[in-house]
């Protein structure tokens, strides 16, 4: 190899690392991961405590079913559906189970849901469920 052709090539590379160097190179991740941040519970019937714990009641009646909501943000979470339903603690065994995105309520009582992210974040939100006893007429 020619003498020059030695020297271009070591001048291109030392040019190269300055230029480099100097602008630098911004590190790019495209495969960052976006935590769950925040859960909202939605449904109609939550109330606020002066506390600010939320709550529902619901008068009992046989085969009462009850739709659970709640809202996952950021809404570009890398996995939005990472979350689990648990009811944590209940006045009664047996009051209720939570099966397909709604509660099954079998008697009065009461029961704490809470819903955790489980994305890694162990982002979390929670109501107490009040059900009643029936007004007798």
């Amino acid at each position: 190899m020619k003498k020059s052709v030695a020297i271009i090539i070591a001048a291109v590379f030392c040019a190269s690392v300055l230029i480099v160097g100097f602008f630098g190179m911004r590190i790019l991740s495209y495969n960052s991961k976006v935590y769950i941040t925040e859960i909202r519970l939605t449904n109609e019937e939550l109330q606020t405590r002066s506390d600010g714990s939320l709550y529902m009641v619901f008068e009992y009646k046989q085969d009462l079913t009850v739709p659970f909501t709640f809202e996952v943000y950021p809404d570009n979470a890398t996995e939005r559906n990472a979350v689990e339903v648990l009811i944590v603690s209940q006045s009664d065994t047996g009051v209720a189970e939570f099966v397909s995105g709604s509660f099954l309520i079998y008697k009065p009582g009461s029961f704490t849901v809470r819903v955790v992210s489980t994305d890694g974040n162990n982002v979390n939100a929670q109501c107490d469920v009040y059900v009643r006893s029936p007004q007798s007429a």
